[in-house]
């Protein structure tokens, strides 16, 4: 598999047990897709840096608070075209990953795409149907996806500079 030319970034913020129980995991997940990683931490403490820390291939910044203070803060040092950002508590099926790459490739004017993703309890979220079905993900062009929305979506930087 070539290695795919995106990164992961995850905001976080004082919530440890969930980093342990989901974005460490995502984040090994990422890796093991050949994806970049970079995690954006506001925690007021050391606990989130030290699970992050001991990751490899992962960057880790602190952040001042604020989600999208967060999100921006860890696309900025992405060189990938392709930049992708998950909360701290969701889990995404190994082949979210593939899929995201898949949709630029077959949607080059895409701008953003999203698809399913799971809660804490394991369920897919309301309108989500199951992977592999049909429609299961969208492409959007950058200006048919708000960027408040989701937490589980692929940007291509080319369109997010222009934004």
């Amino acid at each position: 598999m070539p290695t795919p030319d995106a990164t992961l970034v995850v905001a976080t913020r004082d919530r440890p047990a969930l980093v342990e129980r989901f974005l460490v995991p995502l984040a090994q997940t990422a890796r093991d897709r050949g994806w970049d990683v970079v995690v954006a931490d506001q925690s007021r403490n050391g606990h989130t840096r030290a699970l992050v820390e001991a990751l490899d291939g992962v960057t880790y910044l602190w952040v001042e608070p604020g989600l999208a203070r967060a999100r921006n803060a860890g696309s900025r040092p992405a060189a990938t075209g392709l930049i992708s950002s998950c909360d701290d508590a969701v889990g995404v099926p190994p082949e979210w990953f593939d899929e995201v790459v898949r949709l630029f490739e077959e949607h080059p004017d895409a701008g953003a795409v999203c698809g399913p993703v799971r809660s804490q309890a394991g369920d897919l979220l309301p309108g989500a149907a199951k992977h592999g079905a049909a429609g299961d993900h969208h492409a959007f062009r950058f200006y048919q996806l708000p960027l408040t929305a989701g937490f589980a979506a692929g940007f291509a930087r080319r369109r997010l500079s222009r934004a």
